[in-house]
């Protein structure tokens, strides 16, 4: 789970940074379009709107930026060796659950899984030893 992270962050890092750019060469060419339509008379109405989509694209240009280099922390987050990285353990599932969500542990004993309804649905019933029988394929009598 940890490499999984660190490809997506890494993954996200590049997204970021490339729509950043993209933002930036777009907020220039409109950028250069109301400088070009300032000078005239007649076209002050364009060049306001060139200014603000101008604007509007240095804006999300920034925002990319940002989320990149918070997506490259996290990379380096999971990338790192470290204990201090993953709250004391290189075990991602060994993390402190979010409150709200249960741990379901790989060493459970057999005795102690059981079914968890959802909210409104009905009592799921035991089954009995005959009924289990059934189900995993034995003969009566065994």
């Amino acid at each position: 789970m940890k490499q999984h992270l660190q490809k997506y962050f890494t993954r996200a890092t590049e997204h970021h940074l490339r729509k950043a750019k993209h933002h930036q060469a777009m907020s220039t060419h409109f950028g250069k379009l109301a400088t070009m339509h300032k000078g005239k008379s007649d076209m002050e109405g364009a060049a306001a709107h060139y200014q603000s989509i101008s604007d509007a694209h240095s804006e999300m240009s920034d925002e990319h930026a940002g989320m990149g280099e918070h997506c490259a922390a996290c990379a380096k987050a999971f990338a790192s060796d470290s204990r201090k990285a993953m709250m004391g353990d290189d075990d991602p599932d060994a993390l402190v659950p979010l409150e709200g969500f249960s741990v379901v542990t790989r060493d459970a004993p057999k005795s102690k899984v059981f079914g968890v309804p959802r909210f409104g649905q009905r009592e799921i019933p035991a089954p009995t030893d005959a009924d289990l029988g059934k189900i995993i394929g034995l003969a009566p009598d065994e």
